[in-house]
Order: structure tokens, then sequence, then C-alpha cells
């Protein structure tokens, strides 16, 4: 099992009360989430395998 590492991006892959499969969800610390009202939520052990690899998103602001 991965850690939850704080700045990294998680896709969910199995639903959860919390996170739905599919949805990114960001990590604003170590070993929690934001959830689906964008609130931390601390990923116990053994749900970290319900969630894939942590990822750097960047998303590109529009030009003017």
């Amino acid at each position: 099992m991965s850690k939850i590492k704080q700045g990294l991006w998680y896709q969910c892959k199995k639903s959860h009360p919390y996170f739905t499969e599919g949805n990114y969800y960001y990590a604003p610390s170590d070993d929690t989430l934001n959830d689906n009202r964008n609130r931390p939520y601390l990923v116990m052990p053994c749900e970290r395998s319900h969630f894939g690899k942590g990822e750097v998103i960047r998303i590109a602001s529009p030009q003017r």
C-alpha cells in the first residue's frame, strides 16, 4: 500500500461513501484527501488500495 502524499491528485478506483469512482481527489496533506464536499478526509491504510498512484495535474489557465 502506497502512502498518500501531499500535493498530488489520486484517482478513486472504488466508490466509497466520501469518494466517487473515477474522480480525482487532491491531497492537502500526507494521508489526507479532500472528499466530495471538499473537506479533508484521513485515508486509513486499509482504504489506500481504493486509489491509484498519485499524479501531478496542472491546469492551464486560458490565455488572454
